[in-house]
């Protein structure tokens, strides 16, 4: 589509490695803060996300 010099292509890969290191870094993140809550807190956020019942 579009010609991008040498430069732009290793800018906008850095970029993307950054990007997809911090999507991952936040989703583990987002995980442990759940399983902190159900396994510490002992309080009901992990049961009321994935709705299971009778617990």
């Amino acid at each position: 589509l579009i010609e991008l010099s040498p430069t732009q292509t290793d800018w906008v890969g850095r970029l993307h490695l950054w990007s997809a290191w911090g999507l991952i870094g936040m989703a583990l993140v987002h995980a442990a803060a759940a399983l902190k809550h159900h396994f510490v807190d002992a309080d009901r956020t992990l049961t009321r996300m994935l709705n299971i019942k009778g617990q």
